[in-house]
């Protein structure tokens, strides 16, 4: 039960370090001057991220699980 714990934040602080979503927006639309673009960009990116997390998710506790209980 805490091996569990312990990876699934340990994989959360990794997925974390990279996200700087409000930084980059807050540089391009001061960069380009369009809010519209920028704002529907970092919305389709924020879908898709977080789709991909939960497939993966998904997919990695399917393989994982058989192994951790089995092996």
């Amino acid at each position: 039960m805490l091996s569990a714990l312990l990876i699934s934040r340990s994989v959360f602080a990794l997925s974390e370090i990279g996200d700087k979503t409000l930084l980059l927006a807050l540089l391009l639309s001061a960069r380009l001057q369009k809010l519209t673009p920028i704002l529907v960009a970092i919305f389709l990116a924020t879908l898709l991220k977080h789709g991909v997390s939960a497939v993966l998710g998904q997919w990695i506790t399917t393989v994982l699980s058989p192994t951790l209980l089995f092996g």
